[in-house]
């Protein structure tokens, strides 16, 4: 379940290089392109976290 997080990164990073144009790329596309970069680690960070926890729980709750 935490790999597909992974292929999702991956995802939009061949995404955001394919709009990388060295001869006109501008401090603002920068930051947009880090934004989207931060915005889909940050989500795969917190829902990878969550998974883990939820399944820590659902283990100790079967176990008893």
């Amino acid at each position: 379940m935490g790999s597909i997080l992974g292929v999702y990164g991956m995802i939009v990073s061949v995404i955001l290089i394919k709009q990388i144009d060295l001869n006109n790329y501008t401090w603002h596309k920068g930051y947009w392109h880090l934004a989207s970069g931060l915005a889909c680690g940050c989500s795969s960070l917190v829902a990878g976290y969550t998974i883990g926890e939820v399944g820590d729980i659902a283990v100790r709750k079967i176990m008893k």
